[in-house]
């Protein structure tokens, strides 16, 4: 959040190739800030293992950031991030955010946050960040029932942002994940199957006002938003 913040207000964005190099160097000055607050925070008990998994997630984020110069002719442009919605403002999130949920069109209220919404040509494309291990196919429109982010995340963002969704994607951001993407077209199609995942009175009445959490293709939480009635 605090690199892609950074580079929004130095006008960064997109990374390209021609960027590159400065925003590396941007990025490492960034951690290396982020990495002295925690350490002093958290005073890690065995050095050796703190300085390794540090640069193991510095050579991520360089990646991460590589993988974005490497697709920057597809003319997306990052403009939001840690978006949230519902959500009480204990920490940094983007300006855009409100602390209000937000109401889909089926009735439904939700609260989360958005990791990154690219803008192009006024439509939005939503990415969630992931950092496990990416699996051999991608999940479709919702995996199994259990991958919502893509197209329960595109509508908040048209709501919250006023601008229509071409686009959700799963982006396995890391070195482990392969840098794979899978993008969600967000079209009648992902909407109907949204619908027939979370629009049933089965599923809501049980996780009214309860986390929902999902066990995702890499191990971790596939969905992470409240539904609340």
């Amino acid at each position: 959040f605090k690199i892609l913040t950074e580079l929004r207000e130095l006008k960064l964005l997109p990374v390209t190739p021609d960027s590159l190099s400065g925003v590396l160097t941007l990025a490492d000055r960034i951690f290396d800030d982020v990495v002295n607050e925690y350490h002093e925070e958290l005073a890690p008990a065995i050095p050796k293992i703190w300085e390794q998994q540090t640069e193991d997630l510095r050579w991520d984020i360089r990646g991460w950031l590589r993988e974005m110069a490497q697709a920057s002719h597809e003319n997306w442009t990052p403009r939001w991030f840690e978006l949230s919605f519902g959500l009480r403002k204990q920490q940094a999130g983007d300006p855009a955010s409100q602390t209000d949920p937000i109401t889909l069109i089926d009735n439904i209220r939700v609260r989360g946050a958005i990791d990154m919404v690219e803008e192009k040509a006024g439509r939005i494309r939503i990415t969630d960040h992931k950092t496990g291990k990416a699996p051999s196919q991608g999940p479709g429109y919702t995996g199994k029932g259990e991958i919502l982010q893509p197209v329960l995340y595109a509508q908040a963002a048209e709501i919250l942002l006023g601008k229509s969704a071409e686009s959700g994607r799963l982006s396995f951001c890391t070195e482990r994940g392969g840098y794979k993407t899978f993008d969600v077209p967000i079209d009648d199609q992902a909407r109907q199957v949204r619908q027939q995942n979370i629009g049933c009175r089965q599923i809501l009445e049980h996780l009214q006002r309860q986390r929902l959490v999902g066990v995702g293709c890499d191990g971790h939480r596939a969905v992470d938003a409240w539904l609340i009635g």
